[in-house]
This record gives structure tokens, C-alpha cells and sequence, in this order.
């Protein structure tokens, strides 16, 4: 596999991956705040999660 299809098949990866987060969160009835704050990190940072928005 060259390193461009390694890119996007990670990038695909992590977007099923902040879906599923989101997806759960919200069957849960959770804002982003409320789950942030459980994990220990800001509202900021957790949203950037759900979008796939982080680096490795």
C-alpha cells in the first residue's frame, strides 16, 4: 500500500471512529461539556475529537 492510500485509509478510520463517539454521546443524551469534563479535557478539545480534527 503506498503512503498516500496508508493516509486516507487512516483518515477514513478516524472519521467512522469520531462518528461512532459522537453517535454515542448523543443516544446518551450528553452535551460534548458534560462528556469533556468526565475525561478530564476542555469542551474545545473533545469537539475537535468528534470532527477527527486531532493528530496522532
Amino acid at each position: 500500500m503506498a503512503l498516500e492510500d496508508s493516509f486516507v485509509a487512516d483518515k477514513i478510520i478516524d472519521l467512522e471512529l469520531s462518528d461512532k463517539i459522537r453517535a454515542y454521546r448523543t443516544s446518551k443524551n450528553f452535551s460534548q461539556k458534560e462528556v469533556a469534563l468526565s475525561i478530564g479535557i476542555d469542551q474545545a478539545q473533545y469537539s475537535r475529537i468528534e470532527s477527527g480534527k486531532v493528530e496522532r
